[in-house]
């Protein structure tokens, strides 16, 4: 549904998607995994959205996958 909203806004365009992702580990080591919509296990991370920089999309990814989690990201 997000990437056909994208592809309506520039029907003429090349649409080409970013998809940052990241590895987040803790002081012991263990690195964060979510589930998935698909029920499949993977890093954290999503589409870029349009004018937004890696850093930002990951940040925005983070806190919207683990809200109420508070995090210090330092990039």
């Amino acid at each position: 549904m997000y990437i056909q909203k994208l592809i309506n806004r520039v029907p003429d365009l090349p649409l080409i998607m970013v998809r940052p992702t990241l590895i987040l580990r803790n002081c012991n080591g263990l690195i964060l995994l979510v589930k998935h919509c698909d029920g499949l296990w993977g890093l954290p991370g999503g589409l870029l959205e349009p004018g937004e920089s890696v850093e930002e999309a990951l940040k925005r990814e983070l806190h919207e996958e683990h809200r109420g989690t508070r995090f210090t990201i330092l990039l």
